[in-house]
């Protein structure tokens, strides 16, 4: 693959990361969403979960199985939105020093 296909395809990779990231922040600005995902879900629903590991109607190994899973799947969807978002930032920078490096490469050629 040539140098310029390279870079081409890398500054696409780095958009796509870049309007994932945009989605996100929109997502994040959104009342609904900050009421039902980041409230509800990551906050008050993972409260929930840790309560009950102590609550003597949870003891069994099964449902203390289950509030592990559940309690594990609220932190890998936040570890999710938060690399989104890290990848995007940057992204940002790769996307501005991969144009300069084409905009270069196109005075040379």
């Amino acid at each position: 693959m040539s140098e310029l296909r390279e870079l081409e395809l890398s500054i696409e990779r780095a958009r796509e990361l870049i309007a994932t990231k945009n989605a996100i922040e929109r997502l994040n600005d959104d009342a609904n969403f900050k009421r039902v995902i980041l409230d509800g879900y990551l906050k008050n629903e993972a409260v929930r979960l840790v309560l009950l590991k102590a609550d003597q109607n949870f003891q069994s190994a099964e449902d203390q199985k289950q509030l592990d899973k559940s309690i594990e799947g609220i932190s890998y969807f936040a570890s999710f939105m938060r690399t989104q978002l890290q990848l995007g930032r940057m992204a940002e920078k790769e996307l501005a020093d991969n144009q300069e490096i084409l905009a270069e490469y196109m005075q040379e050629s």
